[in-house]
C-alpha cells in the first residue's frame, strides 16, 4: 500500500535519516498479513492527502518479512527499532514519532486518522508548521 510523499526517500530508510524532516508512523506487526496491521493499512488509505500535509511517512515493519508500505527500514534497522521501543515479534504496535524522533504516541490496536491529526496537530512544531502557513488549521 502506498502512502507517498513528494519527498519521501528511497527504501530501506533509517530513523536517524527521517529525523527534522518526517513523522514516522512505525506500524509493527508479526507478518505482512497480520489483521491488525491490514486493519490498520485500510483506516489510513483514504487519509492519505492529510499524511502527507503533516509530514507523516507510514513504515509498516512486520517481523523478518518485506513490508507491504512503498517506504520501509532496512533489516538491521527494523529489529533495532524493535528492540528501542520495546515490541515483542508477535505484537501489533503502532508508534508515532515526531520529527525530533521522540515517542509521541503509542496503540496496541489500529488508530483512526482522526485521532492521528488530533495528537500531530497539537504538537508544538506542527502548531508552528500552521502558523507558517505551511499546513492548514487542524478543522481540514
Amino acid at each position: 500500500m502506498h502512502f507517498a510523499h513528494p519527498q519521501e526517500p528511497s527504501s530501506p530508510v533509517t530513523l536517524t535519516q527521517l529525523r527534522d524532516r518526517f513523522r514516522p508512523l512505525l506500524l509493527f506487526a508479526a507478518r505482512p498479513d497480520d489483521p491488525a496491521l491490514l486493519a490498520q493499512l485500510t483506516l489510513l488509505k483514504n487519509a492519505a492527502p492529510g499524511l502527507k500535509e503533516r509530514d507523516v511517512l507510514v513504515l509498516a515493519i512486520p517481523y523478518k518479512d518485506p513490508s507491504p508500505t512503498e517506504a520501509s527500514l532496512g533489516a538491521a534497522d527494523a529489529q533495532a527499532a524493535r528492540r528501542v521501543f520495546h515490541v515483542a515479534p508477535e505484537d501489533f504496535t503502532a508508534i508515532l514519532l515526531g520529527k525530533d524522533g521522540g515517542e509521541k504516541f503509542r496503540s496496541a490496536k489500529p488508530v483512526s486518522f482522526e485521532t492521528l491529526r488530533h495528537k500531530i496537530d497539537s504538537m508544538p512544531m506542527r502548531r508552528n508548521e500552521m502558523k507558517d502557513g505551511q499546513g492548514r488549521p487542524p478543522n481540514d
